[in-house]
């Protein structure tokens, strides 16, 4: 008892001692014909690479169904009944051939995280917004040519993916999700960035890589809570002068530019806490 005694700061110094209560897991249903046996119990089904051809009708008939993974089944379509799946927070359709989404997805109101990758998906219903829960979206690898004002309006939005779209402008209106943490935009076809940028203040890591940029603004530096900013093969041939402002970012990436060498060796001096890959 004297040992445990003597013995007790130094565990609470080290914070590993006492254990901790993990999250909770869910039961993970890996086929349609066990959680319709148990419906009650099936909060997460995971139908992965599974063969479907078409939204698998039963799924209705989950009154928890919280998680979802339809991910890699050739759906093409799916039906409004999606809708009926009202305590859905986690949803991956990525790798299913969808081409559209039903208006019925908006009324998912408890959503958090939405998987839309891999796709052919070139327009969102204008509804979107109304995912006010909405924290994560993928939209990688589709056909989208522009960023539309339905997803603008996702205030609670921390994470956002378009890479490999074919995106051509950033509306202003992005500056209205102020959440933002993350905002993925690379290999797209964007020249210029809104000033509006600046307005999101949580940001830590843009992504930019692949877009036919040319210069930086002088704005750029005004997001000082950037931590991580890819610029690779975006024409760079400078920054602006006073890019040490930027205090907080640790990573940057330039190569497949054409930075000058003077250019280089003054980004290395102004910021020597981050590091560059020329």
């Amino acid at each position: 008892m004297k040992l445990f005694t003597r013995l007790l700061p130094v565990c609470i110094l080290f914070a590993g001692c006492f254990p901790q209560q993990a999250p909770e897991r869910l039961r993970e249903f890996t086929n349609m014909e066990d959680a319709i046996r148990e419906p009650e119990k099936a909060e997460y089904v995971n139908l992965y690479s599974s063969g479907l051809k078409e939204f698998p009708a039963d799924l209705v008939n989950l009154p928890n169904l919280k998680k979802l993974s339809l991910r890699r089944n050739g759906l093409g379509v799916l039906p409004p009944i999606l809708g009926d799946l009202r305590k859905l927070e986690w949803l991956d359709l990525g790798e299913t051939g969808l081409r559209m989404l039903p208006q019925e997805i908006c009324d998912l109101s408890d959503l958090k995280i939405l998987y839309l990758n891999d796709n052919r998906i070139s327009s969102l219903p204008e509804a979107m917004g109304q995912l006010v829960g909405l924290e994560y979206l993928n939209l990688d690898r589709n056909s989208m040519s522009e960023i539309p004002d339905s997803v603008c309006r996702l205030a609670r939005l921390k994470w956002l993916r378009l890479n490999e779209n074919q995106i051509e402008k950033v509306p202003s209106e992005i500056g209205q999700m102020v959440n933002l943490k993350r905002l993925y935009l690379g290999d797209n076809r964007i020249k210029e960035l809104p000033v509006e940028l600046t307005n999101l203040s949580a940001l830590t890591d843009l992504v930019l890589r692949n877009n036919p940029l040319g210069t930086m603004p002088p704005w750029i530096v005004e997001i000082s809570s950037l931590e991580r900013l890819d610029l690779e093969g975006t024409g760079l041939t400078g920054f602006p002068g006073d890019i040490d402002k930027l205090t907080n970012l640790t990573w940057l990436r330039l190569d497949g530019n054409r930075l000058p060498d003077e250019e280089k060796e003054k980004l290395r001096k102004v910021l020597p806490q981050c590091v560059i890959i020329f």
